[in-house]
């Protein structure tokens, strides 16, 4: 077992290498006064420090309504105590929006989150 001593050093020479900003966005469903449903996107955490990079391997392409879809994965690594779920969206401050498809913390010993996303192409 990793100490939290070590975590804390790892987290804190972790942050060097995040350059980007990004927020993370969770989507809120809220019903109007005469029933109808409203949804929208509601930012749950900002300028998050962030990596953003391309996963190789991972693009995948498809028939939507008759129309050739494809859509491009990438990686996001950001600091472990980020508030986000599975189905957040990730808006980095280029204005680029991705969809998080898997957020995967079991692995990195609780010094980061790595976030697969996607990207519609």
């Amino acid at each position: 077992m990793v100490s939290s001593r070590t975590i804390k050093q790892v987290q804190k020479r972790l942050a060097k290498y995040l350059p980007d900003r990004c927020a993370i966005e969770r989507e809120e469903t809220a019903q109007d006064e005469i029933g109808g449903v409203t949804k929208s996107w509601v930012e749950v955490a900002s300028f998050v420090p962030c990596r953003i990079l391309p996963q190789m391997g991972r693009d995948s392409s498809g028939m939507v309504a008759g129309l050739e879809e494809g859509r491009v994965y990438f990686r996001l690594i950001i600091p472990h105590d980020t508030t986000v779920e599975d189905g957040d969206r990730v808006k980095m401050a280029d204005g680029v929006v991705y969809e998080i498809i898997l957020v995967d913390d079991a692995w990195t010993q609780r010094a980061f989150k790595a976030l697969t996303l996607a990207r519609f192409g």
